[in-house]
């Protein structure tokens, strides 16, 4: 529904993170129990799937394009707790967010 592609493009806007599926569902403008059916059933996906691939997307960008301190980064996802950040982003992409970094800009230091 466009609804929910609408929410999920308006969820990559950092500022979306930290509000988690809350947000989603706020930028939906549906009940958390809508969204979480809709997303599973379109998508595949549950809304906590959509808000992490979110938030890795735009903390790839930012390791890729900029010199930003992880820890930086992974406030500005939303995520407070270092170590799952670190979880997150390497089953999203593999490695580390700092060989992800190395490997994508190899002139800023991790």
């Amino acid at each position: 529904p466009e609804w929910l592609g609408r929410a999920r493009r308006a969820l990559a806007a950092p500022e979306h993170f930290a509000g988690g599926t809350a947000a989603l569902a706020r930028l939906a403008g549906r009940s958390p129990s809508h969204v979480a059916r809709a997303a599973v059933r379109w998508l595949g996906q549950t809304p906590t799937e959509l808000v992490n691939a979110a938030r890795m997307e735009f903390s790839a960008r930012q390791l890729a394009e900029t010199s930003r301190p992880i820890v930086e980064i992974a406030l500005d996802c939303g995520l407070n707790n270092l170590s799952h950040f670190y979880a997150l982003f390497r089953k999203r992409f593999g490695v580390s967010p700092r060989r992800y970094r190395v490997q994508a800009h190899p002139t800023v230091r991790g």
